[in-house]
């Protein structure tokens, strides 16, 4: 996907007074959000549907054999 827009690092206070719902990706106990990213879209671009052939995005074996436990960072 191509994104044309703006992107800017956002504090933990930013994030707090938008109010939004936060995810935080593989968090731990000791996981909180420090900072954002806050990305404004004009426009998004689906690529080109040969690219998705050569991924194997919907290949059963391949998506079987990238499963496994997460790895934990930073521990």
């Amino acid at each position: 996907m191509r994104i044309n827009g703006r992107a800017k690092i956002i504090s933990q206070n930013e994030v707090i007074d938008m109010k939004i719902k936060l995810e935080v990706s593989n968090p731990d106990e000791d996981a909180k959000i420090l900072q954002g990213v806050f990305v404004e879209v004009d426009e998004a671009y689906g690529h080109c549907p040969r690219a998705f052939n050569f991924s194997s995005l919907w290949d059963i074996n391949q998506i079987n054999r990238n499963k496994g436990e997460t790895a934990k960072l930073n521990g």
